[in-house]
């Protein structure tokens, strides 16, 4: 089976994240090392989904490494949600409640995949199945109801970010920026991939 030039741009950014998650472990005891690292393995493995799922010739494994993505997917805007907050000097906003309900959502989603669930992605009828091809989706009610938590907590990250820049001295504003800008831009490839305006998830890409 031949690599494909969009599955090896993936697997290429897997090994990417991964060192970054590596390099960010090492400096573990500085502010928001874990938080990062858990945030770029988790981008590894949306990543590594894409490809996989890129990669396989049968509708079955396309759809497991479909769940792998959402199961990647819904932690990475409670670790953007963290990592704002620690950023920003906001941590006892991080309270246990919003702890309590950051894990829910990620382990609801987990038991909606393990059962195979239609309520998140299920095919469309007659959806070509093929390596190198990506598999056409129909998106349930639960995996819109992620996405707007998803939302939520990117607009709120992004409020925090931009009054934290507001008040900040210089030095702070520019680090700060780029926070904001590596935030918003995967979400916009983001919305360009649910409402079909690409036809590959190009949100890894932005990230």
């Amino acid at each position: 089976m031949s690599l494909t030039y969009e599955s090896g741009l993936f697997f290429t950014l897997t090994l990417t994240a991964v060192s970054l998650g590596i390099f960010a472990w090492s400096r573990r005891h500085t502010t928001n090392a874990l938080n990062t690292t858990w945030f770029m393995l988790n981008i590894a493995l949306w990543m590594l989904a894409l490809g996989m799922g890129l990669q396989s010739p049968t509708l079955s494994t396309k759809l497991l490494w479909a769940r792998v993505q959402i199961l990647a997917q819904v932690n990475i805007p409670a670790l953007v949600f963290i990592l704002t907050l620690t950023h920003t000097e906001q941590k006892t906003r991080l309270t246990t409640l919003s702890h309590v309900g950051l894990a829910l959502m990620s382990v609801l989603t987990l038991s909606v995949a393990i059962f195979k669930l239609p309520w998140i992605i299920y095919p469309k009828p007659g959806s070509v199945v093929a390596t190198g091809a990506p598999l056409d989706l129909e998106y349930g009610g639960w995996f819109w109801m992620l996405q707007l938590y998803a939302y939520l907590l990117f607009i709120y990250s992004a409020f925090v970010l931009f009054m934290y820049i507001w008040r900040s001295p210089r030095p702070y504003r520019e680090q700060t920026t780029s926070l904001l800008f590596a935030l918003l831009i995967p979400a916009s490839g983001n919305l360009l991939n649910i409402f079909n305006l690409v036809s590959i998830d190009i949100t890894p890409f932005a990230t």
